[in-house]
């Protein structure tokens, strides 16, 4: 199967995308963007984790939450 031809296309998203992107970010000021506050109903996320943690077979819990945490610190370096 030839995916070349997929490439393209994919690349052609991409462009649209970011293009897109750069377009919000001339439109929301970058100071705008520290105006965002958490609602006041918003659920903490270590209880979701908990909550979730209910379910789930608990020896592999500890995998999970390393897991979370390395996408985490991922995320904060970007």
């Amino acid at each position: 199967m030839d995916r070349s031809s997929d490439h393209g296309h994919a690349a052609q998203r991409l462009d649209e995308r970011r293009a897109q992107g750069a377009e919000w970010r001339r439109q929301v000021p970058l100071s705008a963007q520290a105006e965002w506050k958490v609602p006041p109903d918003r659920t903490d996320p270590v209880e979701i984790l908990i909550g979730q943690g209910k379910t789930r077979i608990a020896e592999l819990l500890p995998i999970r939450y390393a897991s979370v945490n390395m996408r985490r610190r991922l995320s904060a370096d970007a």
